[in-house]
């Protein structure tokens, strides 16, 4: 099995996935980091050559192709806020063992977690989320999760946070794996996994959050 993460930038994939890879003795592959790693450049860097999301989603799916190569199996993948948009999803569904997972929170924890990058994906120490754009950023936190609603509604598991902390929330991801999808026999290696069962989202979707910013997907 293989297992896709999706979700609005910021809401925890990456963080999550690593700790899933490791929870259930998969592969960890993040997505943008994969596109970065074989073009050599950041991922905006990467967007600006390619001038649409939709003409780097096109370039980028070949990527994905060859990541799915090398990891035919036992792999968790961290997509970007648009990984199961067409020209994603088209590859995914030619593998009938990937189960996709749309991660999802309230909109205040996904504002908690709000990092920024520049350019060159450097992590911008001195720019946080602060009293003059708290506004501002929740207003584009709820424009994304209602951008991506469509496309993460088409993955196969529906996953809500509920403000757990990113072991808790692996920990209990891999319960729920577990008992629908993971193969047979295979046990988790999470010393105490919650046993909550993944609820109904809230709320999913996104619009493009905080270009201005460059906030990074993660």
């Amino acid at each position: 099995m293989r297992v896709v993460l999706v979700g609005v930038t910021c809401v925890g994939k990456t963080t999550v996935g690593g700790l899933l890879a490791d929870a259930i003795g998969y592969d960890f592959v993040d997505f943008d980091a994969a596109v970065q790693d074989a073009l050599q450049d950041s991922i905006e860097r990467i967007k600006r050559r390619y001038r649409t999301e939709l003409k780097y989603r096109k370039m980028a799916r070949h990527i994905l192709e060859d990541i799915l190569a090398q990891h035919p199996i036992d792999l968790v993948l961290s997509m970007p806020p648009g990984g199961l948009f067409e020209e994603y999803k088209t590859v995914f569904d030619r593998h009938p063992d990937i189960v996709s997972v749309a991660l999802y929170d309230e909109v205040t924890n996904i504002l908690n977690r709000l990092v920024f990058y520049d350019e060159d994906s450097q992590l911008l120490t001195d720019y946080h989320v602060n009293a003059d754009n708290r506004d501002h950023y929740l207003n584009e936190i709820e424009l994304d999760i209602d951008y991506y609603k469509d496309s993460h509604s088409k993955a196969k598991i529906q996953f809500h946070i509920d403000g757990r902390d990113a072991q808790s929330t692996a920990s209990a991801l891999a319960i729920v794996l577990s008992e629908t999808v993971l193969e047979p026999g295979r046990q988790t290696s999470s010393a105490n996994p919650m046993t909550q069962k993944a609820s109904k989202p809230v709320r999913s979707a996104t619009s493009p959050l905080a270009q201005q910013a460059l906030m990074r997907d993660n």
